[in-house]
C-alpha cells in the first residue's frame, strides 16, 4: 500500500468505528441489564474512539476524571515490551498479595466465630450481677 492509498486507514477507521458502536450498545445494554458490565464496556469504546480519532481523543482528555484515564492508558500504550510485562507482572503480584490477605482476614474472622473467648470479646465482662458498677 503506498503513501498515497487512504483505504487501509478508511478500512481501518470503519472497524473502528463499528467496534466503538458495538461496545456503546452492549454498554448501554449492560446499563440496564445486571448481567452485562455496561461501564466496562462504554470505557473500552471511549478508549478505541480515542485512539482512531484525534477530535474524540482531545474531548476525552479535556475532561476532568477521563483525561487521567486516558493518559495513563497512552503512557501504558508508549511503553515497550519488557515495561508493559513488568507492569502486567506487578499486577499479577498485587493480586495474588491481595487474595493472600483477603484469606487471612476471611480465616481470622471465621476463627473469633468459632472460638469468641480469644477474640478479645468477652460476654459476660460487665455481666448480669453488676459488679464493675459496684
Amino acid at each position: 500500500m503506498s503513501k498515497g492509498d487512504t483505504t487501509g486507514g478508511l478500512l481501518t477507521n470503519a472497524l473502528a468505528l463499528v467496534l466503538v458502536a458495538a461496545c456503546v450498545v452492549i454498554g448501554l445494554a449492560g446499563l440496564v441489564l445486571p448481567v452485562i458490565p455496561g461501564l466496562l464496556f462504554l470505557a473500552v469504546a471511549a478508549l478505541l474512539a480515542a485512539g482512531r480519532f484525534p477530535r474524540i481523543a482531545a474531548r476525552l482528555r479535556s475532561h476532568r476524571s477521563i483525561g487521567r484515564h486516558l493518559g495513563r492508558h497512552e503512557a501504558f500504550a508508549r511503553l515497550g515490551a519488557l515495561g508493559k510485562l513488568e507492569v502486567v507482572a506487578l499486577m499479577a503480584v498485587k493480586i495474588v498479595l491481595d487474595g493472600l490477605a483477603s484469606i487471612a482476614s476471611y480465616l481470622g474472622r471465621s476463627r473469633q466465630r468459632r472460638n469468641p473467648r480469644r477474640s478479645g470479646r468477652r460476654s459476660g465482662a460487665y455481666g448480669s450481677s453488676g459488679s464493675a458498677n459496684t
